[in-house]
């Protein structure tokens, strides 16, 4: 005869084993994925519901290591602020980290505004490569003791602030070889740091002395963010805005803006977005307060912009904008911009883009709608209230962009960036 138990003696064990699974566990929790091992550094204390509070530290180490050998180093350094450290073996592939950064999203959680790739060694190999390929991940990049061969960092994470930490003995890593790297990056378009360190008894090792500098340099950066861009063209269109102060505060804010994307844009988007920020926001570009007729090599600060031309490096800071030809110029917009043609071009707009005819080699961010009324070639477009084109499309890279219709569109690449617009 089966006896039958009061209702709470069945449902308690299974409500205690339920809430326990739910707990994450605490101190160094290994893991395997995709048969490499890693290590999370987990404090006491951690609680999921509080993980947002959590930054995350990713470690790359040398090829020959292993995760086990840095989560304690984690461990016992303390910043000021809560922290979660990722630490990968040194045969864990930089393709493969994406996939267990959700993983450990889901299990754990944390700040997606403030993860940073450290790299140690050899390690910065790898590590070039992911921030590269995934700079919307990424608040930071660390490099301590830098050994990289022939391999350069490539300039598809130039939105990621780089810190390159290197004892001054260093027998791997000498100091000209660190500062010709920090030159490489600079030149790529990064915001790069260099921290000479002086620890003789730890000239080669991690610098354990000296995590508190990583703490500091992490703890005093400013996140990209695309609103920053419009915030500062608004900044500069106001009344009584001088040129000097906002002209390098705009052309860093396009600048991050840019480097949001990684490598996630055309081949043409990418000439564009660099020939924005490398011709329309020189020092030496005059600026006007009026169209009259076009606009050559010049700034307009204009509320309602409208003319027949702007071309050869110009820039447009206005409310609505409407022009014939659009061509090697940027447009920043608070609101609706239409065009009849728009080439080598930028349009930034947080209202509709409409464009009558061709579209080619541009990038396009529209808050609302972007309509193309022939062709579409060669282009990121960025289009929170979807895209279409009435002709033909082809080569066409399409960031956040939930709805595109397109009846002829070839070579067409979709791509999600978290820290743009749309990409959550």
């Amino acid at each position: 005869m089966r006896l039958a138990l009061p209702l709470g003696a069945v449902l308690l064990p299974f409500l205690s084993v339920a809430a326990s699974a739910q707990e994450p566990k605490t101190g160094l929790v290994d893991g395997d994925h995709k048969g490499c091992k890693y290590q999370l550094a987990v404090p006491p204390g951690f609680k999921k519901a509080e993980a947002a509070k959590y930054a995350l530290y990713i470690t790359f180490p040398p090829t020959a290591h292993q995760a086990k050998d840095y989560g304690h180093l984690w461990q016992s350094s303390k910043g000021p602020s809560p922290q979660l450290s990722l630490c990968l073996d040194g045969a864990t592939a930089a393709i493969d980290l994406p996939t267990l950064l959700e993983k450990v999203g889901t299990e754990y959680g944390y700040d997606t505004n403030r993860v940073y790739c450290v790299c140690y060694g050899e390690g910065a190999i790898k590590g070039f490569k992911f921030v590269a390929e995934n700079a919307d991940l990424l608040a930071g990049f660390i490099i301590l003791q830098p050994s990289t061969s022939t391999t350069e960092p490539k300039a598809g994470g130039k939105s990621v602030p780089v810190l390159i930490m290197n004892d001054k003995a260093c027998t791997y890593s000498p100091p000209f070889q660190a500062e010709a790297l920090r030159d490489k990056f600079t030149g790529l378009g990064y915001e790069a740091t260099l921290i000479m360190t002086d620890d003789p008894s730890n000239k080669d090792g991690w610098p354990v002395k000296e995590m508190s500098k990583i703490y500091d340099w992490t703890g005093a950066l400013v996140p990209a963010k695309p609103e920053t861009v419009w915030e500062e063209a608004a900044a500069w269109l106001a009344e009584g805005a001088k040129d000097t102060e906002h002209r390098p505060k705009l052309r860093g804010a396009v600048k991050k803006y840019f480097g949001m994307y990684g490598s996630e844009m055309s081949p043409g988007g990418v000439k564009a977005g660099d020939n924005a920020v490398g011709m329309s926001l020189k020092d030496a570009v005059p600026t006007v307060k009026e169209i009259k007729g076009g606009l050559k090599g010049q700034i307009a600060l204009v509320a309602a912009a409208k003319g027949k031309k702007v071309e050869a490096g110009s820039m447009v800071l206005c409310d609505s904008a409407e022009f014939d030809v659009i061509d090697e110029s940027l447009i920043i917009c608070s609101g609706d911009v239409k065009a009849n043609k728009v080439t080598k071009s930028v349009i930034l707009a947080k209202g509709a883009v409409t464009v009558a005819k061709d579209a080619m080699s541009c990038v396009v961010h529209a808050g609302g709608h972007v309509k193309i009324g022939t062709t579409l070639e060669d282009c990121t477009i960025l289009a929170l209230g979807g895209v279409e084109a009435a002709g033909k499309a082809k080569n066409n890279w399409f960031v956040n962009t939930a709805e595109v219709k397109i009846k002829s569109n070839e070579a067409a690449r979709m791509a999600k960036r978290i820290k743009l617009p749309g990409g959550k």
